[in-house]
């Protein structure tokens, strides 16, 4: 009351006509503030010292004052010493926040992103946009009914502030009832649309998975896929009306109409080129790929735009512009395209510069660059460079940023990495469904003093299995194309039939043909021993009771192998470790013995292949295909545990290890038919093997490498004398978990057989395993 007695008496002396006159002002002061500093309030003014006092520019500095947001009144006094008065009332602070009437979110969810800071004014608005910041984060989980009010309660401290109450009503959730597109009649431009959405209607599963739940963002989103749909289907004048949203009168459901005018479909008309280049028609329109009578579609523009840039890049012009201009006929429904260019100048490689490499040396990146400082820049070699350091594994991301001089025609290149984590320490214990209690220890690192060596020491041991060993790798030796690999590994196996323990090392080496194709050369030396087997003479004697097969038997004692693998290998995958685009596959002979020497005598051939798709929402879908066949040569049989068998969390997941391979029958007398050895019923392994697995994985936690998988296991293990798939395959499905964990890559998936057979599990089983990191 006292202020507002004071900006009346203000307003009077303002109106005595004794200060008509022209008035000098030999002072600005302001009054009244308690947190704003005077110099920041005199800031705002122009009514300086020293000016004649007008009226007109003191009404301006009032409207400059309100709008800082900081003060609810504002009044302007002079006297007749020349003293300029600014008599302010501030906006009160904030003592504290909070959130009353629903616990969704609580204060600390909320405390970036609100407008607030204890103990600062709150300006004018401010209380309205962190009702819509709270408001706003129910609406991105589907309650668009939410209402936020802001309470203000003065505190009796002497010092105006103010707590804020911010009372939340949630409601309910706003589900969508219906989708509908008038305008399309087609089913199966229905289906698409349908399927492209990000909204979705309302279904028994809503309450589970949340589908169905209204966001005008999503909406809006949807309606620009339509348009992006017809475009790309050649219906160049397509038109997509506003989304029309009808609330239910309980205000629980919605019904959303995107109307659609499809229009014709168009074709393209002739194509012609015009502007400066150093290409001819011919190679340009073999380049864009786009003829008179395609259907019209914007990719097709997009990706002739790309073509033409990458064309003229490969002769050094790494600004050039090019134009896609149409011409529509709708009479004829013909759009006639003209791809209009502009190379520019050649441009010349100045500095290539490495930034943010921490650990890794310059030259490790370098090596994988294919421009070269001081030579014409090459659109190609960019885009080969950028994939080859990507691919490498040893970066989060690799981003190349180029610059132009100015006024010249030289541009500098500043590949800006993040590098990944690419050392371990581990040591772990659990349970496997192959080896019962497992423990682990690893030490591995994928850039060995920056190099871009691979180290790995690691154990492994359980129940029935022990594995150590030593692995060191440099793909690049002395930064050429050449590969260099050594192993050394020891370990133990135990088999229901026998058990195995063997020792030996391998040493690899190979070349890089270009980006895709490589070859690897391995010799591999192993010393096994079989042992633990029961024989017919121990039956005999009393020492076990159940009899191993002829197979084992006859095998029983030391076998060692000398080999030699040839292997040509494609790879287009755009990460090494963590791929989720692109393709590998390899191509193996293995001969053992032979002009080798040694014990064991066969040839093995392995034919492997992986497809990774890259798909909306940062899922991946990859499917494999696993064919080998071995074989004995120089009259000698194949290793019993070289035979294969599937089974397991690493072939077919939900069978047991093992459990698909041809299985002992024992021995029957040819001529008289009496049993001369009865059956064990185990699986001594088959001489080939057909496997496939499909998989789509869904990030669950994308920071933490946490991804959902789904699947489908096919294959089956045929015997000596029986063809690849003369038999049916077997089938499994499931689901489980992935995590690149501090221990190594974990996996949790549970399977279930497909038509199990007699014997077999038929309630799915759970299989784990975690892995080193190599």
């Amino acid at each position: 009351m006292k202020f507002k007695k004071t900006l009346a008496l203000i307003a009077l002396l303002m109106l005595t006509p004794a200060l008509a006159y022209s008035y000098m002002v030999n002072v600005v002061e302001v009054r009244g503030n308690l947190r704003t500093p005077e110099g920041a309030i005199v800031k705002e003014i122009k009514t300086t010292a020293g000016s004649e006092y007008d009226e007109e520019t003191a009404r301006g500095d009032i409207k400059a004052l309100y709008a800082t947001g900081l003060f609810s009144e504002v009044a302007v006094a002079r006297d007749e010493q020349g003293i300029v008065t600014f008599l302010v009332r501030e906006n009160p602070a904030l003592n504290k926040w909070t959130i009353e009437g629903d616990d969704k979110y609580t204060v600390e969810d909320l405390a970036e992103e609100m407008p607030l800071k204890r103990e600062e004014i709150i300006r004018e608005g401010q209380l309205l946009k962190a009702s819509e910041v709270i408001r706003g984060k129910y609406h991105e989980d589907g309650y668009f009914l939410a209402r936020v009010t802001p309470e203000e309660t003065r505190l009796d401290d002497g010092k105006n502030r103010v707590d804020v109450t911010f009372k939340v009503i949630r409601g309910e959730k706003v589900r969508i009832h219906k989708i509908k597109i008038p305008g399309v009649e087609d089913p199966g431009e229905l289906e698409d649309l349908y399927d492209g959405f990000k909204s979705s209607e309302k279904s028994f599963w809503s309450w589970l998975t949340d589908s169905g739940a209204y966001n005008p963002d999503e909406i809006q989103r949807d309606a620009e896929f339509i348009n992006y749909y017809y475009l790309e289907n050649g219906h160049a004048l397509v038109v997509v009306g506003k989304p029309l949203v009808n609330l239910s009168p309980d205000m629980s459901k919605v019904r959303v109409d995107i109307p659609v005018e499809p229009g014709p479909v168009f074709t393209f008309g002739p194509v012609r080129f015009s502007g400066d280049s150093d290409y001819t028609v011919e190679e340009m329109a073999e380049a864009v790929k786009v003829k008179g009578g395609d259907i019209f579609t914007t990719a097709a523009l997009r990706e002739g735009v790309r073509k033409l840039k990458e064309l003229l890049g490969d002769r050094g012009y790494a600004f050039a512009e090019v134009s896609p201009l149409t011409s529509v006929n709708q009479d004829a429904r013909v759009i006639d395209l003209e791809f209009r260019v502009d190379k520019g100048d050649p441009a010349t490689v100045g500095r290539i510069e490495i930034v943010g490499n921490t650990t890794t040396r310059d030259r490790v990146v370098r090596r994988d660059i294919y421009l070269v400082e001081g030579e014409l820049y090459n659109g190609t070699n960019m885009t080969r460079s950028k994939r080859k350091v990507n691919r490498t594994g040893l970066f989060e991301k690799a981003d190349f940023d180029l610059r132009r001089r100015p006024g010249t025609s030289i541009v500098d290149l500043d590949v800006k990495v993040t590098e990944t984590t690419n050392g371990s320490f581990s040591v772990g214990g659990g349970y496997s469904s192959l080896d019962g209690l497992i423990g682990m220890v690893s030490l591995s690192h994928r850039n060995v003093f920056g190099y871009g060596y691979q180290l790995s020491l690691d154990g492994s041991f359980g129940t029935s299995q022990e594995t150590y060993s030593l692995n060191f790798n440099n793909p690049r030796l002395f930064d050429s194309d050449v590969y260099f690999g050594i192993s050394l590994y020891k370990s133990y196996t135990e088999y229901s039939e026998y058990s195995r323990a063997s020792q030996g090392f391998s040493v690899k080496t190979g070349l890089d043909l270009n980006d895709d194709w490589s070859t690897r050369l391995t010799y591999a030396f192993d010393d096994s021993s079989v042992y633990d087997v029961c024989t017919d003479e121990d039956v005999a004697n009393g020492t076990c009771f159940d009899a191993a097969s002829i197979s084992v038997q006859e095998q029983e004692g030391q076998i060692v192998t000398a080999s030699l693998t040839p292997m040509l290998t494609y790879d287009t995958r755009n990460n090494q470790w963590d791929a989720s685009d692109g393709s590998r596959g390899t191509a193996s002979v293995t001969l053992a013995g032979g002009p080798l020497g040694q014990d064991a005598q066969y040839m093995q051939y392995k034919l492997k292949a992986k497809k990774y798709v890259s798909l909306p929402w940062d899922t991946i879908f990859t499917a494999s295909a696993d064919f080998s066949f071995i074989e004995g040569i120089n009259g000698e049989p194949v290793p019993i545990y070289e035979l294969y068998a599937l089974g397991g969390i690493y072939t077919m997941r939900g069978f047991g290890w093992r459990d698909i391979g041809p299985k002992d029958e024992g021995e029957v007398d040819p001529v008289t038919g009496e049993v001369i050895r009865e059956s064990t019923g185990e699986v001594i392994g088959g001489d080939k093997y057909a496997l496939f697995n499909f998989e789509y994985l869904v990030p669950v936690i994308k920071e933490a490498k946490l991804k959902a998988v789904f699947f489908l296991d096919a294959g089956n293990v045929w015997d000596v004398g029986e063809d690849f798939f003369s038999t049916e395959l077997r089938y499994s499905v499931g689901t489980g978990i992935r995590w690149f964990s501090p221990l190594g890559p974990l996996r949790l998936e549970y399977g279930y057989i497909i038509d199990p057979k007699e014997g077999e599990d038929t309630d799915g089983r759970w299989e784990f395993s975690i892995g080193g990191f190599f």
